[in-house]
């Protein structure tokens, strides 16, 4: 399987849907995104789907398509993959179970399934399939949260719900592809990387894996972002011998030890993250701020209580709040009240809280000290806008820090 034909089949200009349950919604989530190419149903016995006419065999078709998404059962799509290897398709997921991850029998129509594509790109089986919010295309069974971005993350997941639910997060974290990769026929997790790392629109890149099928290939697409300055953090599952079984019923995919992958993503320099939130907050880091170069950070926040727990939550991390330079001290401290204490966590207290030019000159002076990151806390109260007012001025003048404005 060439990386142009994967291309083919992430980036396609024209699509065929197969089958029923999950193919429509295919359609909509396509039409939702603003997919503005080819859209071709295929049912034996529907009329239409979701609108669009229905072709009797993916074979009367009038074109092969460049990505077909198959909702039928698995020796239905078998035969499907190989109908399509004919007219030169571009590719196809497999939303169908019944592969790999049910022993044996499974085992041996994995292996026709593999011989029927020939090196036709599969995504799954028993898999999602993907969203390309760049494209605007969502070969997916079901709902989706991803709207259309000009740049952002690709998500890699061996879990159809957890890449749903992730879709679905309200953080802000632009999510330009979402990736469920099931059994990983013939595309694996490291075929995928290294289509992400041909498309420039993508910033960074997120795992969420239950064990490695290929360590060579990945241990290439691995080094080859590194080589890139492409980030990749991962979270994983199997942990315990409880999770590492349910990983091999689920994909079939084998885990080894926890501590094993620990040293191999930190030598490959994979970020490793224990939870679903750490792992989508730290991918909109690395999307908007890119990898710092060093680990000093500082705090800004208006409360005292705040800036202690901001000290004692680094415990433990890579990351220390640096001490201001005398000279820097002293600039920071000409911008506020004269018995605010000037130190890193800083707590600027409520002096100069609502006062938008005074704010932004005091954040302007205390990120312009040699820290990698400066963050930030403020909170919005559950109140009416109009009092909200004061936490929104707040923003808008580090805001005004950063850009110089309103001086």
């Amino acid at each position: 399987m060439s990386r142009s034909n994967l291309h083919r089949l992430i980036s396609p200009k024209s699509i065929a849907v197969v089958g029923n349950r999950g193919a429509d919604f295919a359609i909509k989530e396509s039409k939702k995104l603003g997919f503005n190419h080819k859209i071709w149903a295929v049912h034996p016995t529907l009329d239409k789907l979701e609108g669009i006419q229905c072709y009797r065999d993916i074979k009367d078709l009038p074109e092969a398509p460049d990505a077909t998404f198959i909702a039928v059962n698995a020796e239905s799509a078998i035969e499907i993959v190989s109908d399509l290897k004919s007219m030169g398709g571009g590719g196809a997921v497999l939303y169908a179970s019944g592969f790999g991850e049910v022993g044996d029998e499974g085992a041996k129509r994995n292996q026709r399934l593999f011989e029927a594509a020939n090196g036709m790109p599969l995504i799954g089986p028993n898999c999602y399939g993907f969203v390309n919010s760049l494209d605007r295309v969502a070969l997916w069974p079901d709902v989706n949260g991803c709207d259309h971005v000009s740049e952002g993350v690709a998500i890699i997941t061996q879990s159809g719900n957890i890449g749903l639910n992730m879709t679905m997060q309200s953080s802000g974290l632009p999510i330009a592809y979402m990736f469920t990769v099931g059994n990983q026929t013939n595309t694996n997790i490291a075929d995928i990387i290294h289509a992400m790392l041909d498309d420039t629109r993508v910033n960074a890149i997120g795992l969420h894996i239950e064990g490695i099928k290929d360590i060579k290939s990945f241990d290439s697409a691995a080094r080859r972002a590194l080589k890139m300055k492409v980030p990749i953090i991962a979270i994983k599952s199997g942990k315990t011998s409880a999770s590492a079984k349910i990983a091999l019923s689920h994909t079939s995919s084998l885990t080894g030890s926890d501590e094993l992958f620990s040293f191999y993503f930190e030598r490959l320099g994979i970020a490793r993250v224990d939870s679903v939130p750490e792992f989508l907050e730290t991918l909109k880091l690395l999307s908007t701020v890119g990898v710092i170069d060093h680990n000093g950070v500082a705090s800004m926040s208006c409360s005292g209580g705040e800036a202690g727990m901001m000290a004692d939550l680094i415990d433990g991390m890579e990351i220390a709040f640096p001490s201001l330079t005398d000279s820097h001290k002293s600039k920071v401290k000409q911008t506020l009240n004269e018995y605010v204490e000037v130190d890193n966590p800083l707590d600027y207290h409520t002096f100069i809280w609502g006062d938008r030019k005074r704010t932004s000159k005091c954040f302007k002076q205390m990120i312009n000290g040699s820290f990698a990151a400066t963050m930030l806390l403020l909170d919005w109260p559950k109140t009416s806008e109009s009092e909200q007012k004061d936490w929104d001025t707040t923003l808008l003048a580090l805001s005004d820090a950063i850009t110089g404005t309103n001086e």
